[in-house]
């Protein structure tokens, strides 16, 4: 099963310290494939491992990869489901039917099996877009057409107007995990309010107070399923047209030797040849909110694999994480951490560089 196919972590961070990294080598969670995408096109960069224990999670990206390499950045946008279109919908298929044949055997095999994806857009076809498209129909009605207003002006200039109590209210019920399976949702780990603070009905509700909900990427995917309100400046990095030319660019030639991983991140880290050359690593945990252990296990590893790694590290938030990850760090002599949350506009995770 494919939790997310959609972007669900703002890249930005992660793309300014690889660059700055110089990083000739980089390691990342391959997730929805869109962090991976992101990266691509970092001039230094000559080799990536892709990391993930879930094989369909390679497959989208192996998907999206070559749908990117064959055809043109417009009809990639358009392949993947970024504009939807119902016209694209039969297009879709004969563009798959151009290029699968250049796909991995276990890949192909899956997107034959799943037809109905490609033909709606690969982008949306994850459990956690599919939760979203069943709660945004019922949000319309409950919250009202007042609730579009945020979605172009900042929540400063139409407060009077806002229903906060109903907005407030709406996220609450989301939050419950018996509403969540009732409405389809497979993927209690990110939506759950799993602590007071955590969560992505917690981070809606931070976007909508600190004024962000016109800029975030986040709170217009959730509301609305796409980016049309979305000032243009603030798509994502994986799915803008001057950053995916160069990406295809890089592809076509083989600049980026790519690695697809199956298995746990410290299990692919031990196998991977020691080196001083410039590395660079993205993870996240989903293990739990309290649960630091394969961070740790994981910063351990890097240490001593690599020399003076670039590390970005995301979890679900939590005041007691961050101090004991920071202890963990310094007793380890692994580097120095810095706090790079308030830069991560979704408002879903603390994120630390070190």
């Amino acid at each position: 099963m494919i939790c997310y196919s959609h972007v669900i972590e703002d890249n930005r961070i992660d793309r300014h310290m690889i660059q700055n990294a110089k990083a000739t080598m980089a390691t990342a969670i391959t997730g929805n494939g869109e962090r991976v995408i992101a990266l691509l096109d970092t001039p230094s960069l000559e080799e990536i491992y892709c990391i993930d224990t879930n094989p369909e999670n390679q497959y989208l990206l192996e998907l999206k990869l070559l749908a990117l390499k064959k055809l043109s950045v417009d009809d990639y946008l358009h392949f993947i489901g970024f504009y939807q279109d119902p016209v694209f919908v039969q297009h879709r298929l004969g563009q798959f039917d151009d290029f699968k044949a250049d796909l991995s055997e276990e890949a192909k095999r899956h997107w034959d099996s799943r037809i109905h994806d490609i033909q709606r857009g690969v982008l949306v076809c994850g459990s956690f877009e599919r939760f979203l498209s069943r709660v945004r129909p019922i949000s319309k009605i409950f919250l009202a057409s007042r609730f579009k207003h945020v979605l172009k002006r900042p929540i400063g200039e139409c407060k009077k107007n806002f229903p906060f109590k109903r907005f407030n209210f709406w996220l609450q019920v989301l939050s419950l995990p018996w509403v969540q399976k009732f409405l389809g949702s497979n993927n209690i780990s990110l939506i759950a309010l799993q602590e007071k603070k955590s969560g992505l009905f917690s981070a809606l509700s931070t976007i909508l107070n600190k004024g962000e909900s016109v800029t975030s990427f986040l709170f217009h995917l959730a509301f609305v399923g796409d980016f049309r309100y979305l000032p243009k400046e603030q798509i994502p990095p994986s799915l803008k047209r001057e950053i995916l030319t160069k990406v295809k660019h890089q592809l076509q030639h083989n600049k980026v030797k790519i690695h697809y991983k199956l298995g746990g991140t410290c299990e692919v880290l031990s196998g991977i040849t020691s080196s001083n050359q410039s590395s660079f690593h993205s993870f996240l945990n989903f293990e739990g909110v309290s649960d630091l252990d394969p961070i740790k296990k994981t910063l351990k590893t890097l240490k001593e694999k690599f020399s003076n790694p670039c590390v970005v590290v995301r979890y679900l938030p939590s005041t007691k994480n961050c101090h004991e990850l920071s202890q963990f760090i310094e007793s380890e002599n692994i580097g120095k951490m810095k706090d790079c949350s308030e830069e991560e506009m979704t408002r879903i995770y603390s994120v630390y560089v070190l």
